[in-house]
């Protein structure tokens, strides 16, 4: 009886020395928001170019609520981006072509994270097709990022209009070590 307790201690504890709380990971979608202003144009065809404020990025990814930091941060992908307008009288978003967003910081310059390349007529809020590249290159720079939005124009604009873009980013990560 006394053996069978040792081998049932001795596994017991060979299995639990292998539990390491430094290596529990955990996965999470962090969201943010960009509001645009697009001024009145009437040219067609002319590029409306755009760039977010700067982010940090600890922030953006919401690190800290999530028990974790930049550098245990293992995967950061793009996994959504949504273009919609908040204007609310009867705009639509048929003066886009085409749209493309890119991350960007000065270390690394730009990635594409998602494009429509034929917007839809009618329409007042659009899932971009997203490149489901990885990112984890903005996080270890160090570097604030920010998003730089390139539209087509299908026609032109005689308003101001209003539109948000949203992201969404999975990540995975190390969590803090629960000493």
């Amino acid at each position: 009886m006394l053996k069978r307790m040792m081998i049932w201690a001795v596994a017991a504890a060979l299995a639990f020395s292998g539990c390491n709380k430094d290596t529990a990971t955990v996965t999470f979608f962090a969201r943010d928001k960009t509001d645009v202003t697009i001024p009145p144009t009437v040219a067609i065809d002319l590029p409306f170019v755009f760039q977010s404020p700067t982010y940090n990025i600890t922030e953006l990814l919401a690190l800290n609520s999530n028990s974790t930091s930049p550098d245990r941060v293992k995967s950061v992908i793009g996994d959504g981006l949504n273009v919609a307008v908040l204007d609310t009288s009867g705009t639509n978003l048929d003066f886009i072509k085409h749209i493309t967003i890119y991350v960007y910081n000065e270390t690394l310059g730009q990635t594409k994270l998602a494009e429509k390349t034929d917007v839809p007529l009618g329409l007042t809020s659009l899932d971009l097709d997203v490149n489901k590249v990885e990112l984890i290159q903005y996080v270890q720079s160090g570097s604030p990022v920010s998003f730089r939005f390139e539209a087509g124009m299908r026609n032109g604009i005689t308003k101001e209009t209003n539109v948000r873009v949203s992201y969404r980013f999975k990540v995975k990560a190390l969590l803090f070590d629960k000493k």
